[in-house]
C-alpha cells in the first residue's frame, strides 16, 4: 500500500486523463520472482485500487539487475529512453543508480536506509529534488529505539547493527 502511494502520488494531480498512459519504471537490484509479472501484485492491487489500471492508464517497466550490481548504470539509462513519467526504487543501490542521470524524473524509494547521507535528500521533513520515499533508518532516532527495545526485552545484553553496508556482487 505505501508504495503504492509513494508512486500514485506525484501522478495524482492529473489522475486518468483521457487517453493519457503513463509509464511507471520499477527498478530494483533483484529480480521479480515471477518472470511474468508486469508488476509486484501489491503495487498492482494499490494502484489499481486508485483507478490506475495496468495496460490502460499505466504501463509498469520493470528493469532489474538479475546479472549483477554492475547493471545498473545501463538498466536506469533504459528507463530515461522509455521515457518513464516516475521510478520506484528499491534500495539506496538502485536510488543512487537512478538518481545520477537526472534530476527531473520523481522517483519514490521504497526504502532508503540514509538518504540523507546517501545525498538523495535534504532532510526528512524537507527532501528537495527528485526523490522522495521511506527512510528505514534514521541515525539520531536509533538512540530513542534503545530503551524501548530493552523495555521489550528486558534480559537483552548486547545490540548490534549494521548500517552503511554496501551490496556488491551477484544478487540471489
Amino acid at each position: 500500500m505505501i508504495a503504492g502511494g509513494l508512486l500514485a502520488a506525484p501522478l495524482a494531480a492529473e489522475a486518468q486523463q483521457a487517453g493519457q498512459v503513463y509509464r511507471i519504471g520499477l527498478f530494483s537490484g533483484f529480480c521479480l520472482p515471477d518472470r511474468n509479472a508486469t508488476a509486484p501484485s501489491l503495487l498492482s492491487q494499490a494502484l489499481r485500487e486508485l483507478g490506475w489500471i495496468a495496460g490502460r492508464t499505466l504501463v509498469t517497466e520493470g528493469r532489474y539487475a538479475e546479472e549483477g550490481y554492475d547493471q545498473l548504470p545501463e538498466l536506469s539509462a533504459q528507463h530515461l529512453r522509455l521515457e518513464v513519467d516516475v521510478i520506484a526504487t528499491g534500495f539506496d543501490d538502485t536510488t543512487a543508480a537512478a538518481k545520477q542521470p537526472t534530476a527531473t524524473i520523481p522517483m519514490g524509494m521504497i526504502v532508503g536506509l540514509d538518504p540523507i547521507g546517501a545525498g538523495f535528500i535534504a532532510s526528512l521533513a524537507r527532501p528537495g529534488g527528485n526523490v522522495t520515499g521511506m527512510s528505514a533508518v534514521k541515525a539520531d532516532a536509533m538512540g530513542k529505539r534503545m530503551p524501548l527495545l530493552t523495555d521489550v526485552l528486558p534480559k537483552l545484553s548486547r545490540i548490534v547493527t549494521l548500517a552503511g553496508a554496501k551490496l556488491t556482487g551477484t544478487p540471489r
